[in-house]
C-alpha cells in the first residue's frame, strides 16, 4: 500500500462533488472498477520515506480507500514548485468540459496571475511549506532538485491500491502550457526578419479560450479576490465556492474580498453569514461610496502597468501608448464618479 498524502491547498482547486454526484461514482465505481488512474507526484516526508501528493482524483480515492477497493497511480514528473503543481491542477482542470462559468472564469484568473508571476520572476522558485500544522510537500533537498530537472516532464508507470500491476502512460507535461514571456514572431520581408509586436498575456489566455482580454482581466480580479478570502476562511471556502455551495456570486466576491483585514478577521472567527456580509457591504457602499478605489480597479491597473513595462522592455511602443490610454481613460472615469458623489 502506498502512503498518498492529501494536501488541503491542492484539494482546494478541485470543486467538491454534490451528495447525489458523489453517490453516483460510488456506485459506479462499484460496479466498474476505478477505471481512470489517480495523478499524483511522488515526494518524501518527514521520515524519510516515499509519498505520493495527491494532485487529481480525490473523490476516487476516498471511495477506494473506504471500500478497500484497488487503484492504480500515474505519477507526474517536473513540477518543482507550488505554484507548478497549481497551474498543472488548474489546467488539468480546464481539461474538462462540465465546468460552470464562474468556474471558467476562476480558473482563467488563476493562469493568467501565475503567468505573470513567472515573467516578474523568470526561472524563480517559491518554497515549499507546511499546510495546517501537517507537512504535506517539504522543499525538495538539492540533490532531489537535481535527480527531478534530470528527468523529462512524464507520466510513470506505478500501481497502488492492493495490486502491483502496472500502468503505462504518455509523456506529460504541464498540459502543453507555452511558455510566458513569448519570442517575437518574425516575418520575412524583403529579405528582413521584422519582429512582430509580442503577444501579452491577456491576448494569449484570450486566444487560448476564446473570449476577450477584458474578460480575462476580469477573472484575473475574480481570481484574486478568492484567493484573499481564502486566506482568511481557509482551503474549503474555495473547494465550497466552486461547487457552488456557498451561495455566493462574483459580486458577492469582490465585495467581501474589499474589506478590510481586520472584519475579514472577525468575519472568519465569527463564523458569519457571508452571503448576508456580502448584501451587506453592498448596501453601505450604495448609501455611503467609499473614497478608496475598488480593489478590483486596483488589482487590475498593476497588471496593466506590468503589461506596459514588459512592452517597453521588449520595444513594443505602440502597446505601451495603449495600455497607457487605457488606464488614463479608466482613471478619468474613475475620477469623474468620486466628484460626481
Amino acid at each position: 500500500m502506498h502512503h498518498i498524502v492529501i494536501d488541503p491547498e491542492y484539494q482546494s482547486l478541485i470543486p467538491a462533488l454534490g451528495q447525489q454526484e458523489f453517490e453516483d461514482l460510488t456506485q459506479a465505481i462499484l460496479r466498474d472498477g476505478c477505471r481512470e488512474p489517480l495523478a499524483v507526484m511522488e515526494d518524501v516526508d518527514d521520515r524519510g520515506d516515499v509519498c505520493y501528493v495527491l494532485l487529481d482524483g480525490h473523490n476516487r480515492h476516498q471511495i477506494c480507500e473506504a471500500l478497500g477497493l484497488p487503484y492504480e497511480m500515474r505519477v507526474i514528473h517536473g513540477l518543482m514548485s507550488r505554484d507548478e503543481i497549481r497551474q498543472w491542477i488548474i489546467q488539468n482542470q480546464l481539461g474538462r468540459r462540465n465546468l460552470t462559468a464562474d468556474q471558467m472564469a476562476y480558473y482563467r484568473g488563476e493562469q493568467y496571475r501565475l503567468r505573470k508571476t513567472d515573467i516578474r520572476n523568470p526561472g524563480g522558485r517559491n518554497q515549499h511549506g507546511e499546510v495546517s500544522g501537517q507537512n504535506v510537500h517539504k522543499p525538495q533537498t538539492h540533490e532531489a532538485e537535481r535527480v527531478m530537472t534530470q528527468k523529462q516532464m512524464s507520466v510513470s508507470p506505478v500501481v497502488s491500491g492492493n495490486e502491483h500491476s502496472l500502468s503505462t502512460g504518455k509523456p506529460d507535461t504541464l498540459n502543453g502550457n507555452e511558455p510566458e514571456q513569448a519570442v517575437p514572431n518574425q516575418k520575412e520581408v524583403s529579405g528582413q526578419n521584422v519582429l512582430k509586436p509580442q503577444t501579452t498575456t491577456a491576448q494569449g489566455l484570450a486566444h487560448e479560450y476564446g473570449v476577450d482580454e477584458k474578460t480575462i482581466r476580469r477573472d484575473a480580479q475574480y481570481a484574486e479576490a478568492v484567493d484573499r478570502l481564502v486566506s482568511f476562511l481557509g482551503p474549503d471556502f474555495r473547494r465550497r465556492l466552486l461547487a457552488h455551495k456557498t451561495g455566493l456570486t462574483k459580486k458577492d466576491v469582490l465585495a467581501l474580498a474589499g474589506l478590510e483585514d481586520k472584519k475579514l478577521r472577525h468575519i472568519a472567527t465569527a463564523k458569519m453569514d457571508l452571503k448576508r456580509c456580502a448584501r451587506t457591504v453592498q448596501r453601505q457602499e450604495k448609501r455611503h461610496p467609499s473614497g478608496q478605489m475598488e480593489f478590483s480597479f486596483v488589482d487590475e491597473w498593476y497588471s496593466r502597468v506590468a503589461e506596459a513595462r514588459d512592452a517597453l522592455h521588449n520595444g513594443d511602443r505602440d502597446a505601451v501608448e495603449s495600455i497607457l490610454a487605457d488606464l488614463l481613460d479608466q482613471i478619468e472615469k474613475v475620477k469623474n464618479q468620486h466628484a460626481a458623489r
